[in-house]
């Protein structure tokens, strides 16, 4: 029942000192806040999904695209799927992290197939065209840039364990780990993204 579930409270002074100021104006009498109001937001903070403390140490984890011009080299619709990984990350949806390294793994060696003399497209037997698979692309890709293939294999990985797992695999029920094998993708993610848009070799 996740209705019964509540954020963990041991060494979690964010969420305490929220607490403490949600205490304090629980027993305000000046009217500031309505008791609807107040009721709100004491539905927030003892929510199963509000984990200030958390979150913050989740961003702390994080580390910027990097490299010379990299505002203004990576194009908007990356910046955008950054900032999506990077939110679902800080927020604990670490399956929605993996799913959007693997997508953004796909988008980045389609939008540089031409460059690197990729075929992403195929023809099939009655003439529609229709995206390869992305284990053949990255295939493909490493041969041209090899320094690429271990960061790729485990944006790859990563997925094959979560979003396709075997039945033995359990790691969806490991918090821990699944955050790992989050950060581990978004680490190699960065490597793809400042490899083929801001270096270039």
């Amino acid at each position: 029942d996740l209705g019964k579930v509540h954020p963990s409270t041991e060494d979690a002074p964010i969420w305490h000192i929220l607490v403490s100021g949600f205490d304090g104006w629980s027993g305000d009498e000046s009217g500031a806040f309505s008791t609807e109001e107040l009721d709100t937001a004491g539905q927030l903070l003892f929510s199963s999904f509000f984990e200030p403390d958390q979150w913050m140490r989740n961003s702390h984890e994080m580390h910027p695209v990097s490299g010379e011009g990299a505002d203004r080299l990576l194009p908007s619709n990356i910046r955008v799927r950054v900032r999506e990984l990077y939110h679902s990350f800080v927020l604990g949806n670490y399956l929605a992290a993996i799913a959007l390294t693997r997508a953004m793994l796909e988008y980045a060696i389609v939008e540089h197939a031409a460059r690197l003399d990729i075929k992403p497209y195929f023809t099939d037997q009655i003439g529609r065209k229709r995206n390869r698979r992305l284990r053949e692309l990255v295939e493909e890709l490493s041969e041209r840039i090899p320094i690429l293939r271990l960061p790729m294999e485990t944006i790859i990985d990563a997925g094959n364990r979560t979003l396709h797992p075997e039945q033995k695999d359990r790691l969806v029920l490991l918090p821990d780990m699944l955050h790992d094998v989050a950060l581990d993708s978004i680490s190699a993610t960065r490597d793809v993204l400042e490899q083929l848009y801001l270096r270039r070799e």
